[in-house]
């Protein structure tokens, strides 16, 4: 459970998603971290020492239910929005100053290993990919034929692309913990 050493309902948020096996984009992060003050707010309306250790497990409620609604669609997506989301992925990596590349993982789309930063795959060469499916969140995985692969939860719409592309960002210059090289 998470005490008040961590200063910030995010810092909180941030440190409970930072054990899990997924990834977690911006707009997760926000909206649990919001929840989570609120909870807290009330919690502390009904006497409850806002830092209090006892009061850990808000962190965890509220770090889950902001996730539950990116983890899965509840319908399959078309054809027709996978492309459109392809296509806004594509878009905000190239905002981002990110090149896209060939894609070896089906589904995905890639970009290159950025100059300075990790690199992947046979010889460190290789860089990242994003995938998406009609039945899953995003995935994040490394641009090679078979690799191991990563949930983003994000939304799925255009902010959700430009969060993931954000995340990617971040990891490929490594700004943000690499998934790929730290025990998860």
């Amino acid at each position: 459970m998470l005490t008040s050493t961590l200063s910030s309902s995010t810092d909180r948020i941030r440190a409970h998603y930072a054990h899990l096996n997924a990834l977690h984009g911006p707009t997760v992060i926000a909206e649990a971290s919001s929840l989570l003050d609120a909870l807290l707010d009330t919690a502390e309306r009904q006497g409850y020492d806002r830092d209090g250790e006892a009061l850990g497990w808000l962190v965890t409620a509220a770090a889950e239910t902001a996730a539950s609604r990116y983890d899965r669609p509840t319908t399959d997506r078309t054809a027709a929005d996978l492309a459109e989301m392809r296509a806004a992925l594509r878009a905000a990596f190239n905002e981002r100053g990110l090149t896209v590349t060939d894609c070896r993982a089906p589904m995905g789309i890639a970009v290159e290993r950025t100059p300075g930063g990790p690199g992947w795959g046979t010889g460190g060469k290789a860089g990242l990919a994003v995938t998406l499916w009609t039945n899953t969140t995003w995935e994040l995985t490394i641009n090679a034929a078979r690799a191991r692969a990563f949930p983003v939860v994000a939304p799925v719409t255009e902010d959700g692309a430009r969060d993931v592309a954000a995340l990617v960002r971040d990891i490929a210059t490594g700004k943000a913990a690499d998934p790929f090289r730290t025990a998860r």
